[in-house]
């Protein structure tokens, strides 16, 4: 687990119950780094939190998902296909650029040029 956390340093990571496809809850790392530090086992029995993990359809339009975001109250959501099988995450703030970068202008960098 100590690898995990130093490979992939996220701030969420999911917790299956036999493969990726059963995705059931996510633990925060901070809590997984709390208990690697306190030499306490990482068995799931309320030593560390683990929270519900809101699944969103890929076939959803946009206003929906804003609509889950809100409502879940979390910042990232699993998105399952048709047959329930999870084919990737999408956060508040993927959503957010994807509706902002038509909106907002790439002006481009000012150099500084020192005036007389």
């Amino acid at each position: 687990m100590k690898e995990k956390n130093l490979g992939y340093p996220h701030s969420k990571f999911l917790v299956c119950d036999s493969n990726i496809d059963q995705v059931v809850r996510y633990v925060f790392s901070k809590d997984l780094l709390n208990c690697v530090l306190g030499n306490q086992t990482l068995l799931f029995n309320g030593a560390i939190q683990i929270l519900l993990v809101s699944m969103l359809p890929n076939r959803q339009m946009l206003f929906e998902t804003l609509d889950l975001f809100k409502s879940a109250g979390e910042d990232f959501e699993t998105i399952v296909n048709k047959y329930a099988l999870m084919v990737g995450m999408i956060t508040l703030n993927d959503v957010i650029t994807t509706l902002m970068d038509g909106l907002v202008g790439h002006a481009k960098e000012e150099k500084i040029v020192k005036r007389n």
